[in-house]
């Protein structure tokens, strides 16, 4: 929309309660919102619509709204949040919205390059229900020396974000995350925060920048995250400590990234039971551990068909008394020698079966029967 055609206005020292909105602002440029109390909206505290730019907001609080604090939607560009707190509200503390209108052509010819170079500073998100900041998409957008207390996680950043800063921010007690970038963040920058408090302090899935200086204590799970694609990541002179299954988990993190001069020595590993089996017993560790026992079962069964009864049938000989001793066939091991029985004849030992050929290559063996005298046999 041409400059031309926004208007200009400022609302000072004004306090809304109950309303829909508290402060609505749109089509405009240079807005001043300042020194301003909203409570109880029943959408959104502030809310900067589409083409509301270089708009001014300070010392301005939003509390117990059911959706934002503060709201900067698509299409506002140039916005400065100073000095605002944003608490208790239903949704997040800041919402930066800086996605395009459109993903292509559309009949009202919206644009479909992403705005930003909005800045939210000095500023205070505390209990809010879902984030303390969100960023979706954008370009250049920064988060500095604010403070983040409480709701689900802290400062996320996600969504094609570009060029994001985030420095200089504390962070305590989110329920899960600290400082969050996801799903295609690119060349963001994350230094000089500190995240206490919460179970991982800074997380990364599917997106790249560099965390330098970053301070992580108390953390109850990991101090860093590294997740799915995160190519061109570095990771330098960061301290994490906190109790959990590791300071740094990034077993399913791809790509190229580097881990330079990162603390990690106050970090207490607390690994349970049930995490160190997920570990031990990856796929393919399960998978090589069968081959290995598969080979070595039909080692010891082959061994024991060899001294068995397939190598004794091979190796049958006859059972005359004599000064060589029979051996196994298949692996040379001395059999033990069988020794006469005791009989019932009056010379104390019975007659071994005779053999006898009876042409090349055949065999006849005799049965001897026991002596027996009128029917009985001999005692």
């Amino acid at each position: 929309m041409p400059a031309a055609n926004l208007v200009s206005g400022a609302v000072d020292h004004s306090t809304f309660d109950g309303n829909a909105y508290g402060i609505f602002v749109t089509a405009s440029n240079q807005t001043l919102l300042t020194n301003n109390a909203i409570r109880n909206s029943l959408v959104h505290g502030v809310l900067l619509h589409r083409f509301a730019k270089n708009a001014t907001i300070e010392n301005t609080t939003v509390t117990r709204s059911r959706g934002d604090g503060f709201v900067l939607s698509r299409g506002t560009e140039g916005v400065r949040v100073t000095n605002c707190v944003a608490e208790s509200n239903g949704g997040n503390g800041f919402t930066l919205n800086g996605q395009a209108l459109a993903d292509g052509p559309s009949a009202s010819g919206e644009s479909i390059t992403s705005f930003g170079g909005n800045l939210v500073s000095s500023s205070v998100a505390k209990n809010n229900r879902r984030y303390g900041v969100e960023l979706l998409g954008g370009d250049n957008v920064v988060v500095q020396n604010s403070r983040i207390t409480g709701g689900d996680m802290g400062i996320v950043a996600r969504d094609d974000a570009t060029r994001v800063q985030i420095a200089g921010n504390q962070v305590s007690r989110p329920k899960r995350q600290g400082i969050v970038l996801r799903d295609n963040v690119t060349a963001a920058t994350l230094s000089g925060n500190f995240v206490t408090g919460t179970e991982t302090a800074l997380y990364l899935r599917d997106s790249n920048g560099t965390l330098s200086g970053n301070t992580v204590q108390s953390a109850k799970r990991h101090g860093l995250t590294l997740r799915g694609n995160v190519n061109a990541t570095n990771l330098t002179g960061n301290t994490l400590s906190g109790a959990g299954p590791s300071a740094m988990d990034v077993d399913r993190a791809t790509g190229k990234w580097q881990n330079v001069g990162n603390n990690t020595k106050g970090w207490h590993k607390t690994a349970g039971f049930w995490t160190w089996m997920k570990r031990v017993f990856k796929p393919m560790n399960v998978i090589w551990a069968s081959v290995f026992l598969l080979v070595a079962v039909s080692m010891f069964r082959s061994r024991g068909r060899g001294c068995g009864s397939g190598g004794a049938a091979r190796t049958r000989t006859s059972t005359r008394t004599s000064s060589k001793s029979a051996r196994c066939g298949c692996c040379a091991v001395p059999l033990p020698s069988r020794s006469r029985a005791p009989s019932t004849a009056g010379n104390g030992w019975a007659r071994a079966p005779a053999v006898s050929r009876a042409g090349r290559g055949q065999s006849v063996a005799r049965a001897v029967a026991p002596e027996v005298s009128q029917g009985v046999v001999q005692q």
